[in-house]
């Protein structure tokens, strides 16, 4: 584990020195000129297997087809591919031609299944950022997905002793500040919004763990489970090209709207958004009461900073008063020009904050507590 340590630490400072030429660009503006897409497991590595597929067929044939819609409805956009026919990429490799390109999204599609071949019923679309795993299920998918490194030739040296199969062998993700997190979660959230309007109609949400893939990118990055191989309902669509392409067309929607968004930044580095934000149904996004005139002879009073607990964030915003949350207090969405952010309570101290999160967390399991003063979530100290 010491040399893991070792390979974190100069892992860290190409991830800050990378994030610092991220944020500039020769113009001061900040646009999404290059995607590299990433088709799962090939060749040797077979991935999932169903009944009639193979993960690495059904994910190259969608990852083919969102670089062909990228590129028709995107001719500006670079679209760079770790795989474009039948062959074994190492996971390393893959993460390496996103950095070597200097790629401003990595998007790794996969197909989903279970260890227990009784468990057909296990169903749906989830999109995963770099994390630590909360659930046993989490930590499933990035084992399998992570044991593809015991395809490569001596990747006990290569990975500098990391086991995919070991629980101990994670922690090394703890010690992670993952640079692009909230432009990650950003279009992570945007995909889980459009996939249910496939034929893969089950949305499992955003989650967070541990992989390898994204482990080593620096650039905001998302791996999705575009469904399961393991359920013979879900394989069946999955066979068929229409589904596959229907697939392909939701993700490329995403994109456009994060595309859309984030380029009204202006400059990476800035989040004012350049342009005011998309109109947005009055009943969604509760909107801040009027400032008061302040009389010339008085002082203006600065606004009181308090805690709240963020549950969650999305690309479009939600009906606050939805029965759904009819449990939460002070709920409310803060739009940063990118993506909707969504708070409940509020509390004079962090630990009170922290206290109650900690329950929420069994709803809504990435909560965490947030400072805000008037409509604006500041930064994390």
């Amino acid at each position: 584990m010491k040399s893991t340590f070792r390979y974190i630490g100069l892992l860290l400072c190409g991830v800050v020195i990378c994030s610092w030429a991220y944020a500039q660009s020769p113009t001061g503006e900040y646009r999404i000129r290059k995607i590299v897409i990433d088709a799962g497991h090939g060749g040797k590595d077979p991935g999932v297997v169903g009944k009639r597929l193979k993960e690495k067929n059904v994910v190259l044939a969608i990852a083919l087809q969102l670089g062909k819609l990228l590129k028709e409805q995107h001719p500006e956009v670079e679209i760079v591919y770790t795989r474009d026919k039948d062959v074994f990429i190492p996971l390393d490799e893959r993460s390496a031609i996103a950095n070597r390109c200097n790629a401003d999204l990595f998007i790794s599609i996969h197909a989903n299944g279970v260890r227990n071949k009784r468990n057909v019923s296990a169903r749906g679309s989830e999109t995963y950022i770099m994390g630590l795993h909360r659930s046993a299920d989490n930590m499933e998918v990035a084992q399998r997905e992570n044991s593809v490194i015991s395809y490569e030739r001596d990747y006990e040296t290569k990975y500098e002793g990391f086991d995919p199969h070991s629980p101990e062998s994670y922690i090394i993700f703890s010690l992670m500040q993952n640079t692009y997190f909230d432009q990650s979660l950003a279009f992570a959230g945007m995909v889980q919004e459009q996939l249910p309007l496939s034929p893969i109609k089950k949305s499992r949400g955003v989650q967070q763990a541990g992989f390898v893939v994204l482990w080593q990118t620096t650039m905001p990055s998302v791996l999705i489970e575009i469904g399961f191989l393991s359920n013979p309902a879900e394989e069946a669509l999955l066979a068929s090209a229409e589904t596959r392409n229907d697939i392909a067309k939701r993700i490329a929607t995403a994109f456009s709207i994060y595309k859309a968004r984030y380029e009204q930044h202006g400059t990476a580095a800035d989040p004012s958004p350049a342009t005011p934000p998309p109109a947005t149904p009055a009943s969604s996004v509760t909107p801040a009461p009027p400032p008061e005139e302040t009389p010339a002879t008085t002082t203006p009073q600065k606004t009181p900073i308090y805690y709240s607990i963020q549950i969650f964030a999305t690309g479009t915003p939600r009906n606050v008063n939805d029965s759904e949350y009819a449990s939460l207090k002070d709920m409310r969405g803060i739009y940063d020009g990118l993506f909707y952010k969504y708070i409940v309570e509020k509390h004079k101290t962090y630990d009170a904050a922290f206290s109650s999160c900690l329950k929420l967390r069994r709803q809504y399991p990435d909560a965490f507590v947030v400072r805000v003063q008037g409509d604006k979530i500041l930064p994390r100290k």
